[in-house]
């Protein structure tokens, strides 16, 4: 499998067909060009894709990451957020989960922190996570 960096508003028609794939009946997020993006492909089928975009020049919102069934069980996520990581040093990133325990799995190996916001946007059971990449290096 390969994973690739991708401009947002060239990928933007794959990135909605994995998040209708991997997300079923939540609306994609509007996937602006300033936001950043990794697509991974199994030979030429996109698999897994992870997308974030800027709040301020100083704090990035994780807003997907998304992983076709068929290609789950092989760190595909992990390896997205660490790409992800790498890319935003000097930043502090924050995201949700909602009923979806394995991914907030993933989160705590990342050692990213939970959070309670001042405003809470999700629904009820969202967890809220946060991880300061300004000074230190991303974990693997």
């Amino acid at each position: 499998m390969k994973t690739k960096r991708v401009a947002v508003d060239a990928a933007s028609q794959v990135l909605a067909a994995l998040h209708t794939l991997t997300f079923p009946g939540d609306a994609a997020p509007a996937w602006r060009e300033d936001g950043l993006a990794w697509i991974t492909y199994d030979g030429e089928d996109p698999v897994a894709f992870l997308y974030a975009e800027p709040i301020t020049d100083e704090l990035w919102y994780f807003s997907r990451v998304g992983v076709m069934p068929a290609a789950r069980g092989q760190g595909l996520q992990g390896k997205l957020m660490a790409l992800m990581e790498r890319a935003l040093a000097g930043t502090a990133v924050v995201s949700t989960t909602y009923e979806n325990p394995a991914s907030a799995n993933r989160f705590v190996a990342r050692r990213w922190k939970t959070y309670i916001p001042a405003y809470r946007w999700g629904a009820a059971g969202t967890i809220y996570w946060y991880k300061d990449l300004r000074c230190s290096k991303p974990s693997r």
